[in-house]
């Protein structure tokens, strides 16, 4: 299986720690932006040097050092480091041209309809109003979205989630910068009309 090349924020790092998610070559990718960036950690250094196969345990030790000597923020729940997964992925998103319709089918199928998931309720909506627009003119989800208008719907619920789920106190500690005054400008209607 390839691995995507897509290197984490350090907010994503240490959510995917606290999720207890697994390790790959992302991580070490991550270690060595964080250096090229200028971040001074012997435990960066050390992690630079890891290979797979990676041991859970010593990973979550080096990043818990590593932590330490950065002075990282702390999350604290498990809502808290699922919004910043999601964030990171709308961020990213809004960045390229990745696929916005694919971004919300896959935050849509994290929602669980618990308290921890509770604010990807509306990535589950706005998904439904999606699916019933490709095989329908009508939708009951999503409340003024048809098929003239649900791509620029969609854009505007990833700015609006970027802009309530500011990751501003991890911006100090990223390799990249995420602010969203970097985003391109917003596209117009016209720019969203559904592909003939």
């Amino acid at each position: 299986m390839k691995i995507d090349t897509v290197i984490p924020f350090t907010s994503e790092v240490l959510a995917n720690q606290y999720l207890n998610s697994g390790y790959d070559e992302r991580t070490v990718l991550w270690a060595e932006s964080m250096v090229m960036a200028g971040f001074i950690s012997d435990h960066l250094n050390i992690l630079l040097g890891e290979i797979p196969p990676f041991n859970k345990f010593e990973l979550d030790h080096i990043i818990g050092k590593i932590t330490v000597e950065l002075g990282l923020p702390k999350i604290t729940s498990k809502r808290e480091a699922v919004d910043i997964k999601v964030t990171a992925d709308i961020v990213r998103c809004l960045q390229g041209d990745d696929d916005r319709s694919l971004l919300v089918l896959n935050l849509a199928q994290l929602y669980n309809h618990d308290d921890e998931t509770r604010s990807l309720e509306d990535f589950f909506l706005l998904d439904q109003a999606q699916m019933y627009l490709e095989n329908d003119i009508n939708q009951y989800t999503w409340p003024n979205a048809d098929k003239s208008n649900i791509k620029h719907v969609i854009l505007d619920y990833l700015f609006k989630w970027v802009d309530e789920h500011s990751l501003n106190n991890w911006h100090p500690f990223e390799w990249k910068v995420t602010d969203p005054d970097g985003f391109p400008a917003r596209p117009t209607s016209d720019q969203l009309k559904p592909s003939e």
